[in-house]
């Protein structure tokens, strides 16, 4: 009597096929990449220098009554006034004639500290304010030129910008000392000791919020905030 339970063996061929899809069917499983999230976005790197820095680092106050006083010339002589010509008679515009078409020229002769400017800005109170190359910043309230230097506290005497913030404040940037802020009392000087990612300042800006910003010769950018300096070069 036969088993019951006893089967015929597979065939050769159709086991070298079931091993074969076996085979197919675990490469295809191990080729299949593992799932992985989306990479998210870095924002790019910033360097920041905090303002808790040690004494000898902190900004250098100098006050003005500790300092020469500022060379001051009221009585000056008067400025050169050029008129146009009117291209319609070619004649000089008459002195008479109320409005545009002159030009009062003002050089050393008349107070102004140098006869090579760089910068110029008004402050809220009208006074105009003129940055030199090596001779300081002069300001003219209509009647006086008033000259500071690197004698009075300024950071340097060679000065590319001219900002007044929000909260009437001057900004000197300068070439090679870095940045002079000026409250009338008092020079405060900032540097790359303190953060400015240059000491050569070419220009000032101030945002809507408040923050500074000073473009430099080839260090990038610095933001100060009042408290911290962040810089932005090629890298960010």
């Amino acid at each position: 009597m036969k088993n019951p339970f006893t089967t015929k063996p597979f065939s050769r061929p159709l086991c070298w096929g079931m091993a074969t899809l076996l085979i197919v069917a675990c490469s295809q499983n191990r080729e299949q990449p593992a799932t992985t999230q989306a990479p998210t976005r870095m924002d790019p790197p910033q360097v920041t220098v905090l303002a808790s820095l040690p004494d000898s680092n902190q900004p250098k106050v100098i006050l003005l009554a500790d300092r020469p006083k500022p060379n001051v010339i009221a009585n000056f002589k008067p400025g050169k006034i050029h008129s146009f010509i009117d291209i319609r008679t070619q004649l000089p515009v008459a002195p008479e004639v109320q409005g545009t078409g002159f030009f009062t020229t003002y050089s050393t002769e008349n107070g102004l500290m140098s006869d090579m400017l760089m910068c110029s800005a008004t402050d809220r109170a009208g006074n105009l304010w003129f940055g030199s190359i090596n001779n300081g910043v002069s300001k003219y309230d209509g009647k006086t030129f008033t000259t500071y230097n690197a004698d009075q506290g300024l950071a340097n005497n060679f000065v590319n910008a001219i900002l007044e913030d929000r909260a009437g404040n001057l900004w000197f940037g300068t070439f090679g000392g870095g940045v002079s802020k000026y409250d009338g009392k008092r020079f405060t000087n900032y540097s790359t000791a303190q953060g400015l990612t240059s000491n050569e300042v070419n220009c000032i800006l101030e945002d809507r919020t408040g923050n500074l910003w000073f473009g430099t010769m080839s260090g990038g950018v610095s933001k100060y905030d009042g408290k911290t300096f962040t810089n932005y070069t090629t890298k960010q």
